[in-house]
């Protein structure tokens, strides 16, 4: 596989019609910039969580910039963007956020590099919706393959999929680790009123160089086990040889009904996590996110407004071969599903950029939890605002506990109104408050420009 990528974006090169059609090229560019006073070194959790590392924790300042060239022929899309980041209170205060070149048709879109992806549920939803890849790190860089639109097979049924390759190229315990992903979802349409999606995706972390075992297998055979979850011969930590699937395995199963009313669109979703057999068979029900989101059709007041319960409390239970799950870290991919020191999936599981990774340590400390995120927007007399407020129980790992749960609530609000031809201006704050720590409040400025 290694070296596969240049080959790849080959498939970028597209055959188009050689007719007469319609051409147009397109420029796009927006920044923007925020400064924030807070009571103590930290920022309030919402304030720097999910912006996809645009702030830090100690950020109290920060430029964002983009730019997107586009390329229109027919049904054909050719797209290159850049954007990124100007902060204090982190290592790297330059950063990018994206830098890609996509291809895109009706049925087909091909990104080379690392994107943002689109916000869902209005931009209210705890974890972007999806359990294990929310906005809170940067996009990685890689090749994703997907369908723009769900491919409609017939009057009832549409298929979504999406399939990629990234590499975590930052720092970590297992060196050049590739991520392996994809999904296939179907939508099954009922009526105008009534739809259904079922989903699974699966994402693997595989290949690297490990200090403690050396080169991950990463040829097309290795590939082909990733992709399937074959077991793979290994040794464990402890010395003793075994059979284990090879990377480190993690996925999720998608439910979600829609609601088409004349108020607005009401979304039931209920996705459920999994790390191996027992997940895949609801041993650690009732685990993931049961959420509600109802976005209005008429816009007066309310726009959108979001409920989500979250819990990470069962993970399999503390007996058996496939106990304990220990969502988002692994005895070999020890850096855990991180990019950056970020947890890349539901940020409220915490890692720990203190911890020295060794045999013996890991980062993510804190992974067993429930939570109740509400969140709103809307718009009223030229101005936007949006609101939210989540509650965190923290109970520690499923398999050691803490004594006293961590106790936390998250508080945030933002108010802005656009100033023809001058931009956008803006207010934000945040409160932080909890059983263990003093309260974290914060007032900051918002200022965007888009031409």
């Amino acid at each position: 596989m290694k070296g596969a990528l240049p080959y790849l974006l080959g498939v970028l090169v597209l055959a188009t019609s050689t007719g007469t059609v319609a051409q147009d090229w397109s420029f796009e560019g927006n920044a923007r910039t925020q400064a924030v006073f807070s009571t103590q070194e930290k920022l309030p959790f919402w304030i720097y969580t999910n912006t996809n590392y645009e702030r830090g924790e100690l950020s109290s300042a920060s430029v964002y910039s983009a730019a997107q060239v586009a390329f229109t022929k027919g049904p054909h899309r050719w797209e290159v963007g850049l954007s990124g980041f100007l902060r204090d209170g982190v290592t790297d205060a330059v950063a990018r956020r994206d830098l890609y070149l996509s291809y895109s048709n009706p049925w087909l879109q091909v990104v080379a590099g690392a994107k943002k992806q689109a916000d869902r549920y209005d931009g209210l939803s705890a974890t972007n919706g999806n359990f294990l890849w929310s906005n809170n790190a940067r996009p990685l860089p890689g090749l994703r393959i997907e369908a723009p639109e769900p491919l409609r097979l017939n009057r009832t049924f549409s298929l979504d999929w999406g399939i990629a390759h990234y590499q975590l190229n930052d720092d970590r315990y297992v060196d050049g680790t590739w991520v392996h992903y994809k999904r296939l979802g179907l939508i099954t349409k009922f009526s105008e009123q009534h739809n259904v999606l079922l989903q699974a995706q699966h994402v693997v972390q595989w290949g690297g160089t490990s200090p403690f075992s050396g080169d991950r297998p990463d040829d097309l055979e290795a590939f082909f086990k990733v992709f399937f979850a074959r077991e793979d011969p290994v040794i464990f930590l402890n010395g003793e040889p075994g059979d284990n699937a090879l990377g480190n395995h993690m996925g999720s199963f998608l439910l979600s009904y829609q609601w088409k009313s004349q108020a607005g669109a009401l979304t039931f979703y209920r996705e459920h996590p999994f790390e191996d057999g027992s997940g895949t068979g609801f041993q650690n029900f009732p685990d993931g996110i049961w959420g509600l989101h109802f976005a209005f059709k008429e816009k007066n007041f309310l726009d959108a407004v979001v409920y989500e319960f979250i819990t990470t409390t069962n993970q399999s239970g503390d007996t058996g071969i496939s106990s304990n799950d220990n969502y988002f870290t692994n005895a070999e991919y020890r850096s855990g599903w991180s990019y950056e020191g970020n947890i890349i999936g539901l940020p409220f599981i915490v890692f720990d950029r203190n911890v020295e990774i060794d045999l013996v340590n890991r980062p993510v400390t804190l992974n067993s939890l429930r939570a109740h995120h509400l969140a709103a927007k809307g718009t009223t007399g030229g101005w936007e605002y949006s609101l939210r407020t989540s509650f965190v129980e923290r109970l520690g790992r499923a398999s050691s506990r803490l004594e006293v749960p961590l106790e936390n609530w998250y508080n945030y609000g933002t108010v802005s109104r656009a100033i023809q031809g001058y931009g956008i201006v803006g207010v934000v704050l945040g409160a932080d408050l909890g059983n263990t720590t003093s309260p974290i409040l914060a007032g900051g400025l918002t200022y965007s420009y888009s031409f």
